[in-house]
């Protein structure tokens, strides 16, 4: 393990979340109990003193008896599993939506094991280890989102040219890992998710420069290691992503009308966000998700909302 890596995701994992976050996971605890061995707190909400809007959690846990028969089936199927949760926080409402991974597969999903990017691409950026079972979990998660760092990077060097700054690295490796999921994320969104967290992920670049070979050709500007073979069959790897992705992603996105209240609203809110165009739930799919839900999506698919 990387040891100025690992200082620096470790010193980023203990920044002291919102309150209106501590708030969110004090109720996320009472629901799972003993299954749970972790809450990770993510996304842009978690730069903000004052969050507004859905706030990010990922849920880590180790046992089924917190779900219901169906959604620990829907789990085990495919993860992960997504529900929406709001509690009262002074005079308003903390709302979040939070996703359901198994301890298991969130260790293994940050390490060069998991071809898809949806663990390591997600978890390379920022994150907040808000509470922890114990200090071993507390260790394990840690290295996992270090070796998450590591992975994307690793994975992103084919896609880069023959010489790069941190912000081409970030920003072509982000761009791409959100093509996996049809998310259709705007390229200024990406620059300000960048810019935001420029400090962190540059860090996170240059200290991971000696452990994969980029080397710096001058003050902010690496040199790829990687060969014209090499960088040929990591590109071919992310076009095989975005095939399979797409058909992850889109039945991660119909499951999430089954596995908490509101499922269609939130994935039309998240289609409409993403594509800056208006999504309305018609009425037959709101009263048959289960029949209708998949024509619906594959039709807003042919139209291009995802992408």
């Amino acid at each position: 393990m990387n040891e100025a890596l690992l200082t620096i995701v470790s010193e980023e994992a203990a920044r002291d979340p919102a309150p209106a976050a501590l708030a969110l996971v004090s109720a996320i605890r009472q629901r799972f109990g003993q299954d749970l061995r972790a809450v990770l707190y993510y996304g842009s909400c978690r730069r903000s003193a004052e969050p507004e809007g859905l706030l990010d959690f990922y849920v880590l846990i180790d046992g089924f008896s917190a779900l219901r028969p169906t959604e620990a089936f829907l789990l085990r199927l495919l993860e992960p599993n997504v529900y929406y949760l709001e509690v009262p926080f002074g005079t308003a409402i903390a709302r979040s939506k939070y996703t359901v991974v198994t301890w298991d597969a969130f260790v293994n999903g940050t390490t060069p094991r998991w071809f898809h990017s949806y663990l390591w691409g997600r978890f390379s950026q920022p994150t907040s280890l808000v509470w922890s079972r114990d200090a071993a979990t507390a260790e394990t998660a840690t290295r996992a989102l270090a070796h998450a760092a590591t992975t994307f990077i690793r994975r992103v060097l084919p896609l880069l040219p023959e010489q790069f700054g941190s912000d081409t690295l970030w920003l072509t490796g982000l761009a791409n890992s959100y093509r996996t999921e049809l998310r259709s994320e705007r390229p200024e969104k990406l620059r300000r998710l960048y810019g935001d967290e420029a400090n962190y992920l540059d860090a996170v670049a240059a200290a991971l420069a000696p452990t994969l070979g980029y080397a710096t050709a001058s003050p902010g500007v690496y040199r790829n290691p990687l060969t014209p073979a090499a960088r040929r069959r990591g590109r071919l790897a992310w076009r095989v992503r975005r095939c399979s992705g797409t058909a992850l992603s889109f039945l991660r996105i119909v499951k999430s009308a089954a596995t908490f209240d509101g499922g269609l609203d939130y994935a039309a809110w998240k289609l409409s966000r993403q594509s800056g165009r208006e999504i309305a739930i018609p009425a037959h799919v709101r009263a048959h998700p289960w029949r209708h839900a998949p024509g619906f999506f594959w039709r807003l698919y042919r139209e291009g909302v995802f992408r």
